[in-house]
């Protein structure tokens, strides 16, 4: 696949500002220089220009063709960049193109080989034929040529048998071992059932025997973890949730809600502060709430409300007698979607800001604390994680403390309301009350006039 760089001579203009993605991953609002994408036409920093897979772990996963899908994958893991749909159809139909022209390519040498192989059985036969028949003459030595036309012909029969039996020997052997590596990377539980070792109860494994898959890496929890947190495209998820909450408001007559990115960081920037401290709840570790987040960033509103949610990506887990963690069970990114949005309506005070009709501005923020942990308190018994919705009510200051969550997402939905009341005008920021019958309302640097 050739890389997005050799397209960098068709970014026909630069400008500085902020980059989207900066924002999004590092919380980094500083100006830069930005280069235009010649796919999406969208605005980039150097680190963020290169276009990548736009889609998520489960949809790579059912990607039949295990090497395509290893490439998708490797493509999809790039640490920079910005996802990009439009690359991507164009990644994957270069691929199927690259992929018939390998194809191509070798039938087109098996074709050439099998040539070669009957060209010399067809200069062999030629040279025994030229072998005169057996001959007797009588008074004269007797020679008798037969048993070498024979033989040649039978060695000739023979060592092509061998041949043959030598690639059918040598292919099989590749085939298996391909499939067991395969089959223990990509589907381990699946593979080893098939030899009567249910990995998908680690817990009934003999001792030795978990011990050698745990020590081979067929067994690795944490990797597993790790691997499905990463599955998750935030992005994604954020937007998702942001969709749903207009559908909600939709079914009510309300109008829809227009994302606002700077709310977006707003909220992102608080989720992130939940997950790295350890707390939850509506005042930061400087005790100001959701207004004050809103203002110290500029943006103006007449009302303004937020939704929190604490959600755990594992469904179920299950442990031994001393607490060891032998499996874990995950929810995909529409159960997370579907089950965040059903928890907040089902809540008095969020459905509330959900369903408020004068906000019309929002933005959807997400962080992810993910701890993970070899072993649970037995106490515990086997359940879920418990989803937490944050009451609004809330007002004691938090407390920071050392993360201790796997897999736990903490989301942020702020709201406002950027109109004035019917009696008010908007000027300079503010909404100043209108004018008493006769006079005219003006509005100046230092705020609204009656004359």
């Amino acid at each position: 696949m050739e890389k997005h760089k050799n397209n960098n001579a068709n970014k026909k203009t630069t400008k500085t500002d902020v980059c989207p993605e900066c924002k999004v991953r590092d919380g980094d609002s500083s100006k830069k220089k930005l280069y235009q994408c010649p796919y999406c036409e969208r605005w980039f920093c150097e680190k963020h220009i290169e276009p990548r897979i736009a889609t998520t772990r489960s949809a790579i996963e059912q990607i039949a063709d295990p090497i395509l899908r290893d490439k998708v994958l490797e493509e999809w893991r790039k640490p920079d960049g910005h996802p990009d749909f439009v690359w991507t159809k164009k990644y994957f139909e270069d691929l199927r193109i690259k992929e018939e022209m390998e194809r191509e390519k070798l039938w087109k040498a098996m074709d050439k080989l099998k040539e070669i192989s009957e060209s010399r059985k067809v200069e062999k036969l030629k040279e025994i034929k030229e072998i005169p028949p057996s001959s007797f003459t009588y008074g004269k030595k007797y020679t008798f040529e037969a048993p070498r036309r024979y033989e040649m012909v039978r060695e000739l029969n023979v060592n092509t048998h061998k041949y043959s039996i030598r690639k059918i020997v040598k292919y099989v052997i590749i085939a298996l071992v391909i499939v067991i590596v395969l089959g223990l990377y990509l589907a381990p539980h699946t593979f080893l059932s098939l030899f009567g070792i249910d990995i998908g109860s680690y817990w009934n494994l003999d001792p030795v025997v978990e011990a050698t898959l745990r020590s081979v890496g067929v067994i690795n929890l944490t990797k597993e973890l790790n691997d499905k947190v990463n599955s998750i495209d935030i992005r994604v998820l954020e937007f998702r949730i942001f969709d749903r909450i207009n559908a909600e408001r939709e079914k009510y007559g309300l109008p829809p809600l227009k994302w606002n990115e700077k709310l977006a960081e707003v909220a992102r920037n608080h989720s992130k502060e939940m997950a790295s401290y350890n707390y939850f709840g509506h005042e930061g570790l400087d005790c100001k709430k959701v207004g004050d987040r809103v203002s110290r960033v500029g943006i103006f509103y007449t009302m303004v409300g937020e939704n929190l949610l604490q959600i755990s990506l594992i469904k179920n887990w299950w442990y031994r007698e001393d607490g060891t963690i032998v499996k874990r069970e995950y929810k995909t990114l529409e159960e997370l979607v579907e089950e965040s949005i059903e928890a907040w309506m089902n809540s008095p005070g969020h459905r509330k800001n959900i369903l408020t009709k004068e906000f019309d501005e929002t933005g959807v923020g997400i962080a992810i604390q993910n701890i993970p942990k070899e072993r649970i308190e037995k106490t515990v018994g086997i359940k879920p994680p418990v989803l937490i919705i944050h009451p609004i009510e809330w007002t004691v200051c938090p407390t920071p403390s050392k993360p201790d969550k796997e897999a736990t997402f903490y989301i942020t939905q702020v709201f406002i309301s950027t109109k004035c009341s019917d009696d008010t005008i908007f000027c300079n920021g503010k909404c100043w009350q209108k004018c008493p019958f006769g006079y005219t309302f003006v509005c100046t640097s230092s705020g609204g006039l009656c004359v």
